[in-house]
């Protein structure tokens, strides 16, 4: 699971006419951290901050950072753009002009420095930068300047602003409208952050009728979620059924005795094992052999055992309770991507898998789904794609120009930003494939649907055109 932490800043007092009092940032301020808190982040929030103290809030978070691998900066305030810097205004400025609001303010950049490990060295992957700024009195938070400027993203980043250029951030019945549309898209299950964003613009955009449009600077590496999605499924299994290796079977009971076939890797066993299932009480079986069952079918299945292709094709018509039924195809599912010891396999067992996602998009085994999303969004840094996803898996595959023979060397394939797979890393056998099989072959190595896939590729490809990829091609993070 990722380590994650915030630092979230509210100022409303402003000591000085210059600055208008505010309402709202203090009580957003407040609703960010508890929201950020309920969504596993590590929270140090301030209130009413003079410029030391901002100064030294940045500094002693930044020395936090070196444990985690997102951290996010939160403010709601005042703030806009002088002489081309971006600045969060303490609450003892005093003054408008612009080499004193220069002198008194926290520059953005300085957040950013932080964030980037400029100063001490962090190993964060994602940083978020999220600024509810530009308030003006009386109607919202900002000064006699409007806007921010426009700003680099460093790698891995995304910095959010409450408005666009020229624009004022509200405030309204006790919240600025930019964050009141935040907190209440933020938590939505499995939504990338830039999506996330982007339903809060259309938020906003409707409450204020055009007036106020938020924006992002982005640069993002893979999806970041606030919400992972691990629901308690409400299914609890035994470590010895996660991993089987040593799982010890139910005695004096049938189901035993048709695991023990499944096991036998003997298609002449294993298929009337199959025919025994439909005929079986279920009513006292427990739930960790029923998972059991499921992951000793999808193994058979991955072995071209005709009845277990033929369990997994008819599973829905099959005539055995819908509790049984969620508890096998939990099996199934976690069979794909978890080995014998419970360990993520180096390589999924994805040749029936197409089956599988069909059945966990059907209303009738939500159960499954959410308990196979859970388990995998507890390791979402380690999966490509996530059964249930709406995010659609953006694919760069960097190769040579054709030869003579219209084959195209691949040297590296990135997904979703992340690289996954890099011809330099080691000596492997290729075989040429057109555009349809390497299509087919990356989406059963990351265990996604064709069609969440798009692929672009450093050539423009021919239809005949064949590539030379790795016999066993294998994606993942670490490539």
């Amino acid at each position: 699971m990722l380590k994650k932490i915030a630092l979230c800043i509210g100022n409303d007092d402003y000591q000085f006419s210059c600055l208008g009092k505010l309402q709202c940032a203090v009580k957003d301020s407040r609703s960010m951290a508890l929201k950020l808190r309920t969504l596993g982040f590590d929270v140090v929030e301030f209130s009413n901050l003079k410029r030391v103290e901002m100064h030294q809030a940045i500094e002693d978070f930044e020395k936090r950072l070196d444990a985690y691998d997102v951290g996010m900066f939160y403010y709601a305030g005042h703030g806009f753009e002088s002489k081309g810097n971006n600045l969060l205004m303490p609450i003892d400025t005093n003054g408008t002009d612009e080499g004193y609001s220069d002198y008194m303010a926290l520059k953005l950049e300085f957040v950013i420095n932080a964030l980037e490990g400029n100063n001490i060295a962090n190993n964060l992957r994602t940083k978020i930068i999220i600024l509810d700024a530009c308030r003006q009195k009386p109607s919202g938070r900002g000064a006699v300047y409007t806007g921010f400027a426009s700003i680099f993203s460093p790698k891995g980043s995304i910095i959010a602003f409450s408005t666009s250029p020229g624009q004022f951030a509200h405030e309204r019945d006790g919240h600025g409208l930019y964050t009141k549309a935040l907190l209440s898209h933020i938590d939505i299950p499995r939504v990338p952050i830039e999506n996330m964003f982007k339903h809060v613009r259309e938020t906003l955009d409707a409450e204020t009728n055009g007036h106020q449009i938020s924006w992002e600077h982005t640069s993002l590496m893979g999806n970041f979620y606030f919400n992972e999605d691990r629901i308690d499924s409400g299914i609890v299994y035994s470590n010895e059924a996660f991993a089987d290796r040593h799982y010890r079977l139910s005695p004096n009971h049938p189901i035993s005795g048709v695991i023990t076939d499944l096991k036998s890797l003997n298609w002449y066993i294993q298929n009337p094992a199959i025919s025994k299932i439909t005929k079986m009480d279920f009513q006292n079986v427990s739930a960790n052999d029923l998972f059991v069952l499921g992951r000793n079918i999808y193994q058979a299945s991955t072995g071209d055992g005709w009845g277990a292709l033929r369990f997994i094709n008819d599973f829905d018509n099959i005539a055995i309770s819908n509790g049984a039924k969620t508890h096998i195809l939990n099996g199934m599912a976690y069979e794909i991507y978890f080995n014998s010891d419970g360990i993520l396999r180096v390589k999924f067992k994805s040749e029936r898998y197409v089956s599988i996602l069909r059945l966990l998009e059907m209303e009738t085994y939500q159960a499954s789904k959410l308990f196979i999303s859970e388990k995998l969004g507890a390791i979402a840094d380690r999966v490509l794609y996530i059964p249930g996803s709406e995010d659609r898996v953006n694919i760069n595959i960097k190769c040579s120009q054709e030869d003579a023979n219209g084959l195209s060397e691949v040297y590296s394939i990135h997904i979703n930003g992340i690289k996954v797979f890099d011809a330099l890393n080691d000596d492997y056998y290729t075989i040429p494939v057109n555009q349809d099989r390497l299509r087919k072959t990356i989406a059963e190595a990351i265990v996604a649907p064709l069609d969440m896939i798009v692929i672009k590729y450093s050539i423009r490809p021919s239809a005949d055109t064949k590539f030379a990829v790795p016999y066993d091609l294998r994606l993942n993070y670490n490539s």
